[in-house]
């Protein structure tokens, strides 16, 4: 059965990254096992939001069937998800009702500047290679003055010790060739923790890498619009 999973998401992969999520859209939580970082995510946001939330509008980037956005919907009034994939789309609005969710591109977001006082966005980022900068700038200029931009870029942290285990790791190896034999729009060098941080830096943000207290090597990226100077 393994194998048998292994070939279909290698067939329905060789499609667009669109495509691909539209294919595994009603298997998509039993793919990913729910997610097991969205719940680190989820706290981690309420710890760092404090006596802040619930904030009155938040927007999450790639909000795919809402696992994360189901586990943030108390921490904010008015709920909003974007997501390239209609049929991931869908099986979002079966689980969550009452948010805003929307098909649209990242990189070209339809809301107005200042729009929300929270962007979050979980295991997403590297389907962005070499257009960090754009994903951070676009979450920079929907994000109103003193809010709060949460990303957890997935499987970049530790950094470090992804390089230590990458130099030896055949599953490492064996992931990017298969990566290669799909049209997936992914990471294929994964940027350092520095590169990251310059480039939310350089989008207008003040960054702050935070480790994740669940033992877990990932770290989220905390990024603050400055309030205008009085």
């Amino acid at each position: 059965m393994p194998l048998l999973k292994a070939a279909w998401l290698l067939f329905v992969a060789r499609r667009d990254t669109r495509g691909f999520y539209d294919s595994i859209a009603r298997q998509y939580d039993r793919l990913v096992a729910d997610q097991p970082g969205a719940a680190a995510a989820a706290s981690f946001l309420a710890e760092y939001l404090g006596p802040s939330a619930p904030v009155r509008r938040m927007l999450e980037l790639g909000c795919g069937t809402g696992l994360f956005s189901r586990l943030v919907t108390i921490l904010a009034r008015d709920l909003h998800g974007v997501d390239l994939s209609m049929g991931q789309l869908r099986e979002a609005r079966a689980r969550l009702p009452d948010a805003h969710l929307v098909q649209g591109d990242i990189l070209h977001l339809p809301y107005r500047d200042a729009s929300f006082e929270a962007v979050i966005s979980l295991e997403v980022l590297p389907h962005f290679p070499r257009q960090e900068h754009r994903f951070f700038a676009e979450s920079f200029r929907v994000l109103a003055p003193g809010g709060l931009f949460l990303v957890d870029p997935a499987w970049t942290f530790s950094v470090a010790g992804l390089r230590r285990r990458r130099a030896s790791s055949l599953g490492f190896f064996a992931r990017m060739a298969l990566l290669r034999l799909t049209n997936i729009t992914a990471w294929e060098r994964v940027p350092s923790s520095e590169e990251l941080v310059a480039s939310l830096a350089d989008a207008g943000f003040q960054v702050t890498a935070c480790p994740s207290a669940d033992g877990r090597q990932r770290t989220f990226l905390v990024g603050r619009k400055a309030l205008p100077a009085r």
